[in-house]
């Protein structure tokens, strides 16, 4: 059997955690959202996650904080940053940074190709 590929989405604006989880699901990703470091450190540590996405409401410390678990041992995962065109500079280490305005497309995108998926499900429906 099959299992979806698990993303973890944290940041401060419940609507825009909503509108990424909608998006992800839709495409056949299990999407989990955190509006809080407890809350996301939590859903991290006691589940696994493939793909941990950092929304631009974060402050870089809380960035910083939840990138050092991705590389504790039993935690081997991947994550995205992303930002403004204004926001400050982020230390994202090895893991890509996105531009937000670069839209739905592109994050879906980078997102099938940061967990492997070969096709997206809503281009999969339409060939």
């Amino acid at each position: 059997m099959h299992m979806a590929t698990r993303i973890l989405t944290f940041g401060h604006d419940p609507s825009l955690l909503r509108t990424r989880e909608m998006l992800l699901s839709r495409d056949g990703f299990e999407v989990v959202s955190a509006t809080e470091g407890a809350e996301a450190t939590r859903l991290f540590s006691e589940q696994h996650v493939d793909l941990l996405i950092l929304c631009h409401t974060l402050r870089e410390q809380e960035c910083e904080s939840m990138l050092s678990l991705t590389h504790t041992p039993g935690h081997e995962t991947k994550a995205l940053v992303l930002r403004t065109p204004t926001s400050s500079f982020i230390d994202a280490g090895t893991h890509p940074v996105m531009c937000i305005i670069d839209g739905p497309s592109s994050l879906l995108a980078t997102v099938h190709h940061l967990t492997d998926h070969s096709q997206p499900l809503s281009q999969a429906a339409t060939s």
